[in-house]
């Protein structure tokens, strides 16, 4: 769909100037948490490495953990500091040795499903995300419906060196996937100044945001298409101002939310427009590029302020790139090997060494799925393809969302999303399932 001609063209893109950023200390109602060295013991494994055709070219070799998660999903993230902080589940976990020990973090106050405090990971657990701010903190957000229905928001403070949490009582009902993201500002919200806001979504209802101001305190209700129709729409070309910060804070691509070096784009369809940018003052507006190119999304912001685009078409992936700001764009296509189609799939980009990678969660021929990372050189504007890595042995049927063949024998096939992360050293975490693995797992290049 094509976003109808903005009216006002030209129209600065709301949020393009900056307030110094550095480490916020937790909000004053910020509750302590526990943590507790978790029992999983990684494993390695050797998968094989493929070229475009699918042709083997050699062998690599992951670490696997179980830790984290729940029946069907698991979300990774890698941090500045080379932790990687995985949710998914009912509790964020984290590492600092590249998936060979892992810590939970939990609330004070546990989910009924994990008493003891902390328990073992359950079927119908609760599920969990998070993404890095930019000030390296990191905010996640858990939903539990087998505890009365419970929000709880996490955040570690990196200049506290602590984590804390809080309940988020303020949702719609059956808040299923939840997904977060933060905008750079400055913002002004109901007399409020601050640098950058975070706001979390959910499959439930995508065009309504709840905003935090700090990270931790959801109660700012945003509604699209209601500010589609009261404000006017906005054409601009993107920010481009380099951040080193931007290479961590990209969300995963089925949050519908794409983070740039300013402000957010949007792309739940609301009124007729396909992409909403975040105003200054928390309010969605329509949004356009001046030259009238469609952004389809999702959008990926690199720490050179570079651009990414990926649009997926069943075994195909579209790889845009602009490092203007839109005006103009470089394209490459890649194709899954051996007729496979992408049933899930996530991207991050790393703009300091000039590295994308594309995960998916394929379906081969035969109805099983192989996990797959795209490694795909961007240190110019022309994307090349180095390697494809199989990851997990490609021997499960698997499938997204509740399914009456798991409800009835109580085993779980379900891959709801894929996700995946580069650590500072170029390293790659990915999420997959394999028969020996059907509970998503966790892989770490070694």
């Amino acid at each position: 769909m094509r976003l109808r001609k903005p009216p006002t063209v030209g129209a600065a893109l709301a949020v393009i100037a900056g307030l110094a950023v550095s480490a916020l200390s937790a909000p004053p109602n910020a509750l302590p948490t526990t943590s507790t060295k978790m029992a999983e013991k990684a494993v390695v494994k050797t998968y094989k490495v493929v070229n475009a055709k699918g042709q083997k070219v050699g062998t690599a070799k992951w670490r696997v953990t179980t830790a984290g998660g729940n029946c069907c999903e698991v979300l990774v993230m890698a941090m500045r500091s080379g932790r990687l902080v995985e949710f998914g589940g009912t509790y964020p976990i984290y590492s600092d040795d590249q998936g060979k020990t892992w810590t939970e973090v939990a609330p004070l106050t546990p989910s009924t499903q994990r008493l003891p405090n902390p328990g073992p990971r359950k079927v119908g657990g609760g599920e969990g995300t998070l993404v890095q701010s930019p000030d390296g903190d990191v905010l996640g957000v858990g939903w539990d419906p087998y505890s009365g229905d419970r929000l709880q928001s996490f955040l570690y403070s990196a200049k506290d060196k602590e984590w804390y949490y809080n309940e988020a009582p303020l949702h719609e009902p059956f808040y299923d996937r939840e997904w977060v993201a933060v905008a750079k500002g400055p913002f002004t919200i109901a007399g409020q100044t601050v640098p950058w806001v975070s706001m979390v979504v959910s499959n439930f209802h995508r065009k309504i945001a709840l905003m935090s101001l700090d990270g931790l305190n959801y109660f700012v209700p945003t509604q699209q298409s209601l500010d589609a129709v009261r404000n006017a729409d906005v054409s601009s070309y993107l920010p481009t101002t380099p951040d080193p910060d931007l290479d961590y804070m990209q969300p995963q691509a089925q949050t519908g939310l794409g983070t740039l070096a300013k402000g957010i784009l949007s792309f739940a369809d609301s009124q007729g427009c396909t992409t909403q940018t975040l105003k200054s003052d928390g309010s969605w507006a329509c949004f356009g590029l001046p030259n009238e190119v469609d952004i389809e999304g999702p959008l990926f912001t690199d720490s050179r302020g570079w651009v990414h685009e990926v649009v997926h078409d069943a075994g195909e992936f579209h790889y845009r790139l602009s490092k203007d700001g839109g005006r103009k764009w470089y394209q490459k296509t890649f194709l899954l090997p051996n007729d496979m189609v992408a049933e899930t799939y996530d991207v991050k980009v790393n703009g300091k060494l000039g590295m994308a990678v594309i995960a998916t969660h394929a379906k081969k021929d035969d109805g099983t799925f192989q996990d797959t990372v795209f490694k795909i050189n961007v240190k110019t504007t022309t994307p090349r393809l180095e390697k494809i890595y199989y990851v997990g042995e490609g021997n499960l049927k698997s499938t997204v969302g509740l399914d009456a063949a798991s409800l009835i024998s109580g085993a779980s096939t379900r891959v709801d999303f894929t996700t995946v992360a580069i650590l500072p050293n170029g390293k790659i975490a990915v999420s997959f399932a394999d028969n020996t693995y059907q509970d998503p797992a966790v892989a770490i290049l070694v």
